[in-house]
């Protein structure tokens, strides 16, 4: 694992300033959430007593106020903030994606065809 060099929160922001968007949800989680959230979903009324997770569930900025590496896959951050564009008030969504070689935030919006169907 990277040294941890980058607050998730200002990383997120500065995205928010650079694309123009306005924060709506925030709905993040390090890798345990991720093995909780499935947990729950097949077994909504049991208790995650043999699961050993250490789940960290993160709804704002504030939250996301920690050091990370974000430039390689660590377990320490996934999920999808929901925003609106400012100027056009379109649904945008951010997501943390990952592959082999390194991590990076995508900014995500409906295809301009849609707008025009």
């Amino acid at each position: 694992m990277g040294e941890k060099k980058d607050n998730a929160k200002d990383i997120l922001l500065k995205i928010i300033k650079e694309n123009n968007l306005e924060i709506l949800k925030i709905d993040c989680w390090n890798e345990d959430g991720d093995c909780c959230k499935c947990f729950k979903k097949e077994y909504p009324n049991e208790i995650c007593k043999y699961n050993a997770c250490n789940a960290k569930y993160y709804t704002s900025l504030e939250q996301l106020d920690f050091l990370y590496d974000d430039s390689s896959c660590v377990p320490e951050l996934y999920g999808t903030v929901y925003c609106i564009d400012a100027n056009t008030k379109s649904p945008v969504w951010l997501t943390r994606e990952c592959n082999d070689v390194i991590s990076y935030w995508t900014v995500n919006r409906i295809p301009e065809f849609y707008h025009h169907v």
